[in-house]
């Protein structure tokens, strides 16, 4: 978003998950900048890598990412659509 995220907004990002037989994975980021070393205050990758698939969330913030939390309710299987929707409160 090139203005930014501002308060009481929303973001709909919208995908289709291939049925792949290898590793596969996905990841939205955001970032404040588009530099690589910009700081992200939100990491959302989920992972269908193993079984049970699994959602990983993490920040980066002064070169360093902080403590990853991993969900393993997968939020979709894989082959599915979907729609990302990302609530910014004040």
């Amino acid at each position: 978003m090139s203005n930014g995220i501002v308060p009481c907004s929303a973001m709909n990002l919208g995908s289709a998950l291939p049925r792949l037989t290898i590793v596969w994975a996905v990841h939205v980021n955001l970032q404040c900048g588009s530099w690589a070393e910009a700081d992200v205050a939100l990491h959302f990758n989920p992972r269908f890598d193993s079984h049970p698939a699994y959602v990983v969330l993490n920040t980066y913030r002064n070169s360093a990412w902080g403590a990853e939390e991993r969900k393993y309710e997968a939020p979709f299987p894989r082959g599915s659509t979907f729609t990302l929707t990302i609530m910014v409160s004040p």
